[in-house]
């Protein structure tokens, strides 16, 4: 009966293998599941220390301030357990993993009739030769043959069952882009550069202050607010107030409502904490002891999943632009190198070329600025890179010191 399972299963698994490399013959887009996780608010209100608590993180209690913005990579899967940080950032392996979850999901919807998705290419050929190596294969899976190919032929049938078993479990994975910005008031005229549609932004601010210093309190958020509804008007807002380890109900109840006095003309936008027991507009939470990161964690993800820009189609050759384009070791290329790059995958037309890095920068994995001419000929693919530099003009000397600061 055991030997029976076994083989039964072993059946099973050879012929979604069979159907995972069938679909993959014919696949041209795929959902792009990736979002941009926005950090704002006040300097010194634990926006890194919320960040750190979300991703599991041990509290620290004393954190040097964020210059200009920092910039963490993740993954998750949605069981609201903390993030997975890519320690190595934006790998040069997009391409593999967007069509193998693209792949997944296709196989477990082969007998539905999913309705069409607005997708983001204007051209429809075929990109066959765009695609990763184990795609691109039309050949059924390769067996063991005697002779001198026997060993290469192992190979590539492990590294294609490796891929078939890790798109398996990619499939619920999205993958985010956390941007932790610089609170102090110099850093301002540097965030609507990075400021997009295409993310949610948590706003943090420090409960405490909204009770003793009430008029500043509420301009930082009015501040922020308005930034988000200027420069992003499209995108959802989550706030969550600090230090609330030692607030009671009573204070608590205060806070929201002094909160919904500055929110009141942002609500279509904002996401209300409606965890049981509690209906405020913020959530809560004490990083020092842990508690209520684990509502806000699930809020955000869930939040995440339902903007519509993380479903939408992109042409996987456009992955396999920005896979090239990661293993550059220039932190920004011309916009004619970017155009010869996507030549390759056939991506010739400038508009194209121009519409999909438009899409990168409003999803935070490159900078592209349309604003001049100047500032359209360049293409920033290490954003981290840009934001550094810049820091270094635009930053508040008295708390961010540079060893060059002290010669």
């Amino acid at each position: 009966a055991i030997r029976a399972l076994l083989d039964r299963n072993k059946r099973m698994v050879k012929e979604e293998h069979r159907k995972f490399k069938e679909v993959t013959k014919k696949l041209e887009k795929a959902a792009w599941n990736r979002s941009k996780l926005m950090i704002i608010g006040q300097g010194r209100a634990g926006k890194t220390a919320t960040v750190r608590a979300l991703m599991g993180k041990d509290f620290m209690k004393r954190l040097d301030s964020t210059i200009g913005a920092h910039l963490t990579q993740i993954k998750t899967w949605t069981n609201n357990e903390a993030w997975d940080e890519t320690t190595d950032g934006l790998l040069p392996h997009n391409a593999d993993t967007f069509a193998a979850q693209a792949v997944m999901a296709e196989l477990a919807l082969e007998d539905s009739n999913p309705p069409v998705q607005e997708t983001w290419s204007k051209q429809s050929k075929p990109i066959v030769s765009a695609m990763p190596k184990f795609f691109g294969s039309t050949s059924t899976t390769p067996k063991p043959t005697d002779g001198a190919t026997s060993a290469k032929k192992k190979d590539a049938y492990k590294y294609d069952i490796a891929k078939f078993y890790k798109a398996k479990k990619m499939r619920n994975q999205i993958e985010m882009s956390i941007w932790d910005y610089g609170g102090q008031d110099v850093f301002y005229t540097l965030h609507h550069l990075f400021l997009t549609n295409f993310g949610v932004y948590l706003l943090v601010f420090r409960s405490t202050e909204l009770l003793a210093n009430e008029k500043e309190a509420k301009g930082y958020l009015r501040f922020w607010l308005n930034s988000v509804a200027m420069h992003a008007s499209e995108a959802k807002i989550i706030i969550a107030g600090t230090f609330a380890e030692d607030l009671t109900k009573k204070q608590l109840k205060k806070i929201n409502k002094r909160l919904e006095s500055v929110a009141r003309s942002h609500l279509k936008r904002i996401i209300p904490n409606n965890t049981v027991g509690r209906e405020f507009l913020f959530f809560p939470i004490s990083n020092k002891l842990g508690t209520g990161v684990d509502d806000l964690r699930y809020h955000l993800e869930r939040v995440i999943r339902m903007q519509p820009y993380l479903n939408r189609q992109v042409p996987i050759k456009w992955m396999k632009f920005l896979d090239l384009a990661v293993k550059e070791k220039h932190k920004y290329i011309t916009f004619e190198r970017a155009r010869s790059m996507a030549s390759k995958f056939d991506i010739s037309s400038k508009s194209e070329v121009s519409e999909m890095l438009k899409l990168f920068h409003e999803l935070g994995v490159v900078v592209y600025l349309t604003a001049t001419s100047a500032l359209s000929r360049i293409v920033v693919i290490k954003p981290g890179w840009l934001i550094e530099k810049i820091s270094l003009v635009i930053r508040d000397k008295s708390l961010h010191h540079y060893v060059k600061d002290e010669k």
